[in-house]
């Protein structure tokens, strides 16, 4: 198809769960023939509501260009289960089309386990050098092409993680103060191999959307969102389509436990930052006594 109707386009970019129900039912050849003429940042959201499997047929499909254009615009963890099951031809293929960075961040993801904290986690999470001054802080998060959470990694200069900041601290700091003296030390990061199960398990999620991941050296790789987890426990699957084993049906249980209870968990968050901002240093004096014990 030479052009893609308005109307069609509208439709694709306000309905995409509606959208990826016809296409699910659609030959992978028709799928693709549909979507290439359509931008990567309209499709992608279709096809991340469409089944895995036809998904990624239909990156088979398509183009090279055109579906690593759909790739650059789906989150890190759909990008990264559609790559485990597209032909292997095709994933070398759009690894030569996709940016540099991204292509890196995509591969090492692609080497942990299915079922690991490293396989959905987001290497452009940003993290920040504890000298970093609140007003630099501040002028990032206004940057218009900054779309990372409220809070803040902070690390140490060997890349280690040191804490976690609100957004609403920096706010309420002085220009000069240095991230250090805002940290948040209580936090627990995940491993960059721990479970899904474990992650899940770490009460870090009550405070924050969004944790700190480290390798068996405490160096911060990047972040997983409670979003990419939710969603991986909610697959119940492995990027092949074969069941994780016996634990399924807990996976179930605690991807709808975490789905249900995120955003009264964001809410209750929210409101207590906003009623009650917590002192870093309080939070440093109980993870002092925390680990003098």
């Amino acid at each position: 198809m030479s052009e893609t109707p308005l109307l069609t386009l509208s439709f694709l970019e306000r309905q995409p769960r509606s959208a990826a129900l016809v296409l699910d039912r659609t030959g992978a050849e028709d799928a693709a023939a549909f979507l290439e003429d359509v931008p990567g940042r309209i499709s992608a959201p279709t096809l991340g509501y469409m089944l895995p499997l036809a998904a990624a047929r239909c990156l088979d499909h398509l183009s090279a260009s055109r579906a690593a254009n759909i790739v650059r615009h789906l989150p890190h963890q759909n990008a990264v289960s559609l790559l485990r099951i597209v032909q292997d031809s095709r994933r070398e293929a759009l690894f030569g089309e996709l940016p540099g960075n991204l292509a890196r961040a995509l591969r090492r993801s692609l080497t942990y386990p299915a079922d690991s904290v490293g396989a959905y986690m987001d290497h452009s999470t940003p993290a920040f050098p504890e000298t970093t001054k609140a007003r630099d802080a501040l002028e990032f998060l206004k940057r218009p092409d900054n779309e990372s959470e409220p809070y803040l990694f902070v690390i140490d200069a060997s890349g280690r993680f040191s804490g976690l900041v609100n957004v609403l601290w920096i706010l309420r700091a002085a220009d000069d103060s240095p991230l250090h003296s805002l940290v948040d030390q209580s936090v627990e990061p995940l491993s960059n191999y721990a479970t899904l199960m474990r992650a899940a398990e770490s009460p870090g999620w009550v405070k924050y959307a969004v944790l700190p991941v480290v390798n068996r050296k405490g160096v911060v790789l990047g972040g997983l969102s409670r979003e990419a987890l939710f969603q991986a426990l909610g697959s119940g699957q492995d990027a092949a389509g074969r069941r994780l084993g016996p634990r399924s049906f807990l996976l179930h249980m605690m991807a709808a436990y975490l789905t249900t209870s995120a955003e009264l968990i964001r809410l209750s968050t929210q409101s207590a930052a906003m009623t009650h901002s917590p002192a870093p240093e309080e939070a440093r004096r109980g993870h002092s006594r925390g680990t003098s014990r």
